[in-house]
């Protein structure tokens, strides 16, 4: 946090923000998982970073500290921050990028927007064959390009 200046004022504003006010006294390593990435993202963006990047960041997280991270990436954006987020999580990535790379050992295979990617790929055989529900999503389109073998 070097060359930001904190005074109480604007750190309780920050644990406010952050919905962490009660827990102001506990060390890091005494926060849960979702409190601990909250402070890490927090601390990520105040040097008000053109570029945030992310990597797994809702890893181990409960439903709700993974919304409350998806909330956070979205306010980030809004407020001119770029978000590069890594993820596994074909659902994270439908839900909160608003473009998508697929890339498969190294090599880029897909880019677009996460309905683009849909729309483009809802007749390939592949991915209707991945299909569970009959309603094509970002993972079918993921398992259809990239195979179903479990990668080591």
């Amino acid at each position: 946090m070097y060359g930001v200046e904190l005074n109480k004022e604007k750190l309780q504003a920050i644990l406010k923000e952050i919905k962490l006010e009660d827990a102001a006294g506990k060390k890091f390593g005494q926060l849960s998982g979702g409190q601990q990435q909250r402070v890490s993202l927090a601390i990520s963006t105040m040097h008000n970073p053109k570029l945030v990047l992310l990597d797994e960041p809702t890893t181990g997280l409960d439903p709700q500290s993974r919304r409350q991270l998806w909330e956070r990436m979205e306010s980030m954006r809004e407020q001119g921050h770029a978000v590069l987020l890594t993820t596994h999580s074909m659902e994270e990535a439908e839900a909160v990028c608003d473009r998508v790379a697929i890339i498969d050992h190294g090599r880029l295979i897909a880019i677009d927007t996460p309905q683009a990617l849909i729309e483009n790929n809802r007749t390939n055989p592949e991915v209707i064959k991945a299909s569970r529900r009959g309603k094509i999503t970002l993972e079918d389109v993921f398992i259809g390009l990239t195979g179903k073998a479990i990668r080591s």
